[in-house]
């Protein structure tokens, strides 16, 4: 490589950096408007979005990145029992890019110095490599008659509240549509279908231009989905998404909206002073949508679409005049070193747990109507013969305490690692009559005290972290469930 190329790779490098980790401040912003528990209510809160901002405001910066990747895995990892399964995603994905970052880094005496273009031959590629993951667990997962019934799939029900959320079943023929079911089969064929082809797509060159606008397309059509975490998931897609851009169709996108970065770089009073202001109206619109809105998703809904809308558009028109792309820095398969690759490892554990008994949620099911406990398991492939955790389910009869009262109905069943997390949540006296190992139980907590029984024994820090299980729903075809 010539001197002259090597200076404009590390340029071009340098820029796919900044719009990456500006990509990732924005995903950010989406995930405050989309959960509470990341908003001004708590110290960590506010810590995630004071790095949020900054990082938004300075997007070219590595220590604001570093900041804001720290940020990230410290408040989610507070929240990790409780995280829905982008969020986990993105837990793991930050702590392997923070790792990237420290490789690139020249020490220079006493001060370590960070080349962006370096960060991103080590980051880019953990991207690219995560997201075909995420997408073939959950095509996988979707592989189960739930998920193929018209009635109960989640990509039916995704379409017929989209249907209503925006007035559409007034529009001639589509009332009788969604009553023939003929709309709800072709959307189960169109997600099941796009899963599958999209990795293959962004993976093989000739392909990876079609690829992208197909992603494109359909992240801000699921982020219009009215489901609270719907958007938030596709914000975060569109940061795995933009290292796959070819460099010739990144050229012509980032000279579309070359301002933007530009101003972002500016730090004379006039430009601090907008950006001060921009800092203001997030804090109001995350404070609007929580004192009128949550947990209704429509006010993010609509931020959705008035800030995806335009640079995807710009995306999609740099793609179609794509043809080919010389190599490049998005060329790069492997990250520098590719012992990098390691940090991916728990994406993998997390996509194989459903299938050996090790946990259900946070595992890149969620909205699949996949169940694997219990007597009829849907599968169409797997099922519990895989496991080699034993998932035994614990039926609730009767109980004095809300974390249990609503399992009374028979309609759902717990998974004992489930049951047992519940129940040493609960401090104030309470009982629970059940089912488990085929016999009857009554067992609680009596004057502070706790019976001795398996189920109230605490989980220990490695089996709260790995037996994560949703609920298990007895009815079919097996509804959709996040």
């Amino acid at each position: 490589m010539t001197p002259e190329l090597q200076t404009s790779e590390e340029a071009r490098g340098r820029k796919r950096m900044s719009w990456l980790a500006l990509a990732w401040g924005v995903a950010g912003v989406v995930h405050h408007l989309t959960f509470e528990r990341l908003g001004f209510g708590s110290v960590a809160g506010a810590v995630y979005l004071g790095a949020t901002l900054l990082l938004v405001a300075r997007p070219d910066s590595i220590r604001r990145l570093a900041g804001f990747l720290l940020a990230t895995v410290f408040v989610l990892g507070r929240e990790y029992e409780q995280l829905s399964n982008h969020m986990v995603f993105e837990f793991w994905l930050a702590g392997a890019v923070l790792i990237a970052i420290a490789t690139a880094g020249c020490r220079q005496g006493w001060r370590i110095t960070v080349n962006p273009a370096r960060v991103y031959e080590a980051a880019a590629p953990l991207l690219r490599v995560a997201f075909p993951l995420l997408y073939g667990f959950s095509f996988w997962a979707k592989l189960n008659t739930g998920f193929l019934d018209p009635q109960a799939s989640c990509a039916a029900v995704f379409l017929v509240k989209a249907v209503n959320a925006y007035g559409l079943g007034s529009w001639p023929g589509v009332a009788e549509g969604l009553a023939t079911g003929w709309p709800q089969r072709v959307a189960i064929g169109v997600t099941l279908g796009l899963e599958l082809a999209l990795p293959f797509c962004l993976w093989w060159r000739r392909t990876r231009s079609v690829g992208l606008v197909l992603a494109l397309g359909f992240h801000v059509a699921m982020g219009l989905v009215p489901i609270l975490g719907i958007s938030s998931f596709s914000s975060l897609a569109f940061v795995c998404l933009l290292p796959w851009m070819p460099d010739r169709a990144f050229d012509r996108w980032s000279a579309t909206v070359a301002p933007v970065p530009g101003f972002l770089a500016r730090r004379d009073v006039r430009a601090a002073g907008w950006k001060v202001a921009g800092a203001a109206g997030v804090c109001a619109a995350i404070a609007v949508e929580y004192r009128f809105f949550h947990p209704g998703p429509h006010f993010v809904n609509t931020l959705w679409l008035v800030f995806s809308i335009v640079p995807v558009a710009l995306a999609v028109s740099a793609l179609g005049r794509e043809r080919g792309a010389e190599i490049g820095v998005s060329e790069i398969a492997w990250p520098r070193p590719r012992w990098l690759l390691a940090t991916l490892a728990p994406l993998v554990l997390l996509g194989v747990s459903p299938y050996v008994g090790l946990g259900t949620q946070g595992t890149f099911t969620m909205f699949s109507n996949l169940r694997l406990q219990g007597e009829a398991p849907n599968h169409l492939v797997a099922g519990p013969e895989w496991f080699f955790v034993l998932t035994e389910l614990v039926r609730v009869l009767s109980s004095n305490h809300p974390e249990f009262e609503a399992y009374r109905d028979g309609s759902r069943w717990l998974t004992a690692p489930e049951f047992r997390r519940r129940a040493a949540g609960i401090k104030t006296d309470f009982y629970v009559i059940g089912i488990y190992r085929g016999e009857r139980f009554l067992i609680g907590r009596k004057r502070g005290v706790a019976d001795d029984h398996p189920l109230l024994r605490p989980l220990s820090r490695w089996e709260g972290l790995l037996l994560r299980h949703r609920d298990v729903p007895l009815a079919e075809p097996c509804p959709c469930l996040w």
